[in-house]
């Protein structure tokens, strides 16, 4: 059944919740720091945030698979009611707890990043799979750009307020967190109440080739997204602030052009085969991680073009990716799928561009580089040796 009761105003709202969603959970980042005795151990000074950090990947991997999991055995709309449930859950835990001071706040902190950790696959990835089972295939690339969108208008968003009203109190901060999960689960209670599709007959199992093109996919976006933070901000002191973290978003040529291209690129390129999106993709990583190297002696300038051009690229590759994953783990069948082997993917290789990152034996944006493509050449194997997208389309 497709939605048919004004499904504008549906999708918008849907959009409206990824966004509070992601917002909350950047926001609580920037506006909640750790004390700064919370980094030392029995007087060792420890990198708490890099341990931290590391762990909630893990935790957004478990989040993936038991929140998709439930979604599937229970429906869409009760998991995501849980999820805005525990958003306000968070917030009240923030007001309360820490005021009254039962806990230590850089341990409640850890804690309540984890929960927003566990959740935060799920916020994006339930929501679009069930726009997707509700609506037409032709449709999806444009779903898929105002999904992502949201998503990154969110995080730069939270950025952004934070950076505007620094003297706003955490008290105040934790009201909006709190108003933007009760606003969720209102929508999610009294708008989004059309029935789930129903699926007829068995499903097919999921070969060991399709999930790994699937995984590999989910790689890319993971190296790709994390690329400009962990092998470019060594070289970017120029064109971003690199020295205050909760400024970055808003300085950064990548993330504004990411911003800014998902959705007429999705326009652009809906015509288009997958292989040939990676192909596109490989040749905008290629050119912009040569000019850096080409032009190496106009730092400031050939910075601000390597991010926009890849900015550009990946810009692309971002609405088609989650549209070939679904497609490829039958995501019209389950959201479990979908979520796991996307947050799977993308957190693994995430932990891998960090580890590589420390080596330092090559030019760390040639690395980067060479990582994504190749990654992207062992998808066009894939896809060309087992004909795995044109199956799917």
């Amino acid at each position: 059944m497709l939605m048919s009761s004004d499904p504008p105003l549906r999708l918008t709202l849907i959009f409206v919740c990824i966004f509070l969603h992601f917002f909350n959970s950047a926001g609580l980042f920037f506006s909640h720091s750790f004390p700064e005795q919370f980094y030392t151990f029995n007087g060792e000074q420890v990198d708490f945030l890099d341990v931290s950090a590391k762990v909630n990947f893990l935790l957004r991997i478990a989040g993936a698979y038991f929140l998709g999991k439930a979604a599937d055995k229970i429906g869409f709309i009760k998991v995501m009611k849980i999820i805005c449930l525990l958003n306000i859950f968070v917030s009240l835990l923030l007001t309360f707890f820490d005021t009254l001071h039962i806990f230590e706040k850089g341990i409640l902190l850890c804690l309540l990043r984890s929960v927003l950790a566990f959740l935060r696959t799920a916020c994006f990835v339930l929501p679009t799979i069930y726009i997707f089972r509700n609506h037409t295939k032709l449709e999806h690339y444009k779903y898929s750009a105002f999904a992502w969108t949201s998503v990154i208008a969110g995080t730069i968003a939270a950025n952004l307020c934070f950076n505007i009203f620094p003297y706003i109190s955490a008290a105040n901060w934790n009201i909006i967190y709190a108003l933007s999960g009760f606003f969720c689960f209102m929508v999610y209670s009294h708008v989004i109440e059309v029935p789930e599709l129903e699926i007829q007959g068995a499903v097919n199992p999921i070969s060991k080739p399709t999930f790994l093109l699937a995984f590999l996919l989910a790689g890319i976006f993971g190296a790709g997204i994390s690329y400009q933070y962990f092998y470019i901000q060594n070289y970017a002191a120029d064109v971003m602030v690199i020295g205050e973290s909760s400024r970055q978003l808003i300085y950064s040529p990548f993330c504004i052009t990411l911003l800014l291209a998902i959705i007429p690129m999705a326009q652009m390129t809906k015509n288009l085969k997958f292989s040939e999106i990676l192909c596109q993709l490989l040749i905008g990583i290629l050119f912009s991680v040569a000019i850096l190297y080409a032009f190496s002696s106009l730092s400031k300038l050939v910075l601000l073009f390597h991010q926009i051009i890849f900015g550009i690229f990946f810009g692309l590759f971002m609405s088609h990716v989650f549209v070939a994953i679904y497609r490829l783990l039958r995501g019209y069948h389950s959201y479990f799928y979908v979520s796991w082997v996307l947050c799977l993917g993308t957190s693994c290789f995430i932990l891998i561009i960090i580890y590589l990152e420390k080596w330092k034996f090559v030019p760390l944006p040639l690395l980067g580089g060479s990582l994504l493509a190749l990654l992207i050449l062992s998808c066009l194997w894939l896809d060309h040796h087992f004909c795995l997208s044109s199956s799917n389309d």
